[in-house]
């Protein structure tokens, strides 16, 4: 079976609470729709969401700091070669 259609944290982990199972191997709308109706029913869940989304980018994967260490990695990469 096809993974299912997730949305991940700043780990890159899925959250199960917004997993849908595909029918057909294909995320569709309507399962898209599941995944927002969850959200609009839970406030703790988009709180929750938020604040791990605000993480990874303050001081997570897609901080300054964190993108900086990457440039820097590819920029010495390609002089040494």
């Amino acid at each position: 079976m096809s993974p299912s259609l997730r949305y991940f944290d700043s780990r890159g982990m899925g959250h199960p609470e917004l997993s849908v199972e595909s029918v057909d191997g294909t995320n569709t709308a309507i399962e898209l729709a599941v995944c927002f109706e969850r959200l609009l029913d839970s406030r703790t869940l988009r709180e929750r969401l938020g604040s791990e989304g605000k993480h990874a980018v303050t001081s997570g994967k897609f901080s300054i700091a964190s993108r900086n260490t990457r440039l820097k990695e590819v920029y010495e990469s390609s002089i040494v070669h």
